[in-house]
This record gives C-alpha cells, sequence and structure tokens, in this order.
C-alpha cells in the first residue's frame, strides 16, 4: 500500500510547492521569513524513522549561473554555516504548547551542520512536534497525527552583502510498512 505524506504550510492544509522560497532578500546577519511545516500521512500504521538533513538543492529553478558547481559549492556553505549553533538552516520542532502564533520563540532552535543533519546524521522528527494525534516514539508520525515544525535561515555577518543566491534543499526521509 502507498503512503502518501502531505507537508503542508496549514495544519490540515493542502501540499506545499516542491521549492519554497524563504526570503527574496536577506542581509548577512539576519533571518529569513520562517515557514510553518504540517505534516502527515495517509497511512494506516506510524511511519517511522523520520528523519530530516540538508543536501544539495534538487530542483531545475536555480539562479546562479553556473548550476552544476554552484550547488555543492551553496550546500558545502551553508551546512558550514551551521557550526556556530545559532546560524544557518535551522529547525524548531518543540515548544508548540506554549506557543500562540508567527515564529516560535518558546522552542529550541536546531541548526543543520556537518555531524548534525547532513544525510550521514540525520535530525530525528520530535515527539513533541507532534500536534494532533498522540505522540509516538522520537522519529515516528503516528496514523492520524500531525507534525509540526519550522524552518529558517540565519545568514552570517562574514557573508559579503550582494553574494547572491544559495539553495539548499532539506529532505525528510522515513520508512512504512502498510
Amino acid at each position: 500500500m502507498t503512503v502518501n505524506i502531505t507537508m503542508s504550510g496549514s495544519a490540515a492544509g493542502s501540499s506545499l510547492s516542491d521549492t519554497v522560497d524563504l526570503s527574496t532578500s536577506v542581509s548577512p546577519g539576519d533571518d529569513t521569513d520562517y515557514q510553518d511545516v504540517y505534516i502527515s500521512h495517509d497511512g494506516n500504521n506510524s511511519i517511522t524513522d523520520c528523519e530530516f538533513y540538508l543536501t544539495r538543492y534538487v530542483d531545475s529553478n536555480y539562479l546562479n549561473d553556473d548550476e552544476e558547481a554552484d550547488l555543492g559549492e551553496d550546500y558545502v556553505e551553508v551546512l558550514g554555516w551551521g557550526d556556530s549553533d545559532t546560524e544557518g538552516v535551522l529547525i524548531v520542532q518543540d515548544g508548540w504548547g506554549t506557543w500562540t502564533s508567527g515564529e516560535n520563540t518558546t522552542g529550541s532552535w536546531v541548526s543543520f551542520k556537518q555531524g548534525r543533519g547532513d544525510v550521514d546524521n540525520p535530525i530525528a522528527l520530535d515527539a513533541d512536534s507532534i500536534t494532533t494525534g498522540t505522540p509516538g516514539a522520537e522519529g515516528e508520525l503516528p496514523a492520524s497525527a500531525e507534525a509540526h515544525i519550522q524552518l529558517k535561515v540565519t545568514i552570517p555577518s562574514s557573508v559579503t552583502r550582494g553574494a547572491g543566491y544559495r539553495a539548499v534543499s532539506v529532505v525528510m526521509a522515513y520508512s512504512s510498512t502498510s
């Protein structure tokens, strides 16, 4: 049986497009807009091994000139931004019990970086991200449940102003059984 995953920008909403642009213009030292992502599935059982990792951008709408060279460089650079633990691509999966609306300021924002959030060391879906339904174990999205995360990017102040675009992909891997 096929299990369909829905990633939406609103609770119980329709699917996001394949590519989400977090901001058209961000200055070094600033954050992009945050993106709400609500995750659900139509399977009869829990999906497990739900983990997030950063990888090279995989869409065809890349804005720089030399796509092949730049995509690899973008990935390495953006993953390196996370080494400070406060910059780069950030995810928050907890704090929803006291969150009301807007950017989650009560949860813990975690950066994707080498050794945490790369393909060899993904970030597990936190049981605290389950906002509808009964939470299961870490990395599990129970049937009839919905998880809520937010993503944003903090551009390091060391990046040269006007240095161009950066593109990476955030992937959620998972396992399912029928």
